[in-house]
C-alpha cells in the first residue's frame, strides 16, 4: 500500500484578509494627522512608506512636552526659613501657578518670583491661597521663593511648620482649556485637537528660539575665530620684527667691539 500524505492546507484567505486589515489601519493612522492638521503638516508629504518615522518622532516630542510642562510640589516651611524652586521656562511663554498655604496666625509668608537675571517680577507680601501668572521675557530658570516670617508683635514658634502646596504650569499647559471651550463652544474632540495644535505651536516656537540662539552662537564663534587669527598674525609679525632687530643690533655690537 502506498502511504498517502495528508493534504497541506494553506489558509491563504485568512492571511490575505489579515494583511489587508493591517495595511488599512496603518495607512489610516499615518494619514489621520494630515487630515486633522492640514495647516501644520502642509509641508509634510503624508505617505506611509516614507513619513512613518517622522510622525512618530513628532508625536513623541508632543507627549514629552505635554508631560513635562506641569509640576506640583508639597513641602513644609518653618518660621525664618526660605524655600526656593526653579522652573525652566521657554522664551515668551505663559506661566501660571497655584499656591495654598496652611493657616498660621503668628507668621506670614512672603512670596516672590525672579527671572534668570534675578530681577523680581512678582511678589505677594502675605501669601495664603491664590494664583500667579506672568509671561516670560527670556528663556531660562525662573525662581519661586517662599519666606515664612513672624508677624509684627507676635513671637513665632521655631518648631511650628506650615504646609505649602504649589503647582506651576508653563506653555500650552498653562492655558485654561475649559474656559476656551466655553467661549468658543468646542466639542471634546475639537478641544483635544486644539490642545495638540497649541503643543505644535509651542514646539515650533522653541525650535525658532533655538535656531536663533544657534545663529547667534555661530556668529560669536566666527567673530572669535577672526580675532584669534588676527592676534596670531600680529604676534608672529611682532616676533619676526623683534628677531630681525636683535640680529641687526647684535651684528652692529660685535662690529663695534671688533669681535667680527
Amino acid at each position: 500500500e502506498k502511504s498517502r500524505k495528508p493534504p497541506t492546507h494553506t489558509p491563504t484567505h485568512h492571511t490575505r484578509t489579515h494583511t489587508t486589515i493591517n495595511d488599512g489601519l496603518r495607512d489610516f493612522s499615518l494619514s489621520f494627522p494630515c487630515l486633522l492638521f492640514p495647516s501644520v503638516f502642509s509641508r509634510m508629504i503624508c505617505w506611509p512608506s516614507c513619513r512613518h518615522g517622522a510622525l512618530l518622532a513628532v508625536l513623541g516630542i508632543l507627549v514629552v512636552l505635554h508631560a513635562g510642562c506641569s509640576h506640583a510640589v508639597q513641602f513644609d516651611i518653618s518660621p525664618g526659613a526660605e524655600f526656593c524652586l526653579w522652573e525652566k521656562v521657554g522664551h515668551n511663554a505663559l506661566v501660571t501657578g497655584e499656591y495654598n498655604l496652611a493657616y498660621s496666625g503668628v507668621t506670614r509668608c512672603y512670596m516672590k518670583v525672579a527671572d534668570p537675571d534675578d530681577e523680581i517680577i512678582w511678589t505677594n507680601e502675605d501669601a495664603s491661597t491664590g494664583t500667579l501668572a506672568f509671561t516670560s521675557g527670556e528663556a531660562g530658570l525662573y525662581k519661586v521663593c517662599f519666606l515664612d516670617m513672624g508677624r509684627q508683635g507676635i513671637a513665632a514658634n521655631p518648631q511650628q511648620r506650615r504646609r505649602v502646596t504649589f503647582e506651576i504650569k508653563s506653555g500650552a499647559a498653562a492655558l485654561d482649556y475649559d474656559e476656551v471651550a466655553k467661549k468658543e463652544h468646542l466639542e471634546p474632540l475639537a478641544l483635544e485637537l486644539r490642545k495638540l495644535e497649541d503643543l505644535v505651536k509651542s514646539v515650533n516656537q522653541d525650535f525658532q528660539y533655538l535656531r536663533n540662539r544657534e545663529r547667534n552662537m555661530r556668529d560669536t564663534n566666527e567673530s572669535t575665530n577672526s580675532r584669534v587669527a588676527w592676534f596670531s598674525a600680529i604676534s608672529v609679525a611682532i616676533l619676526v620684527g623683534m628677531s630681525a632687530w636683535q640680529i641687526v643690533h647684535l651684528k652692529n655690537y660685535f662690529k663695534r667691539r671688533k669681535l667680527v
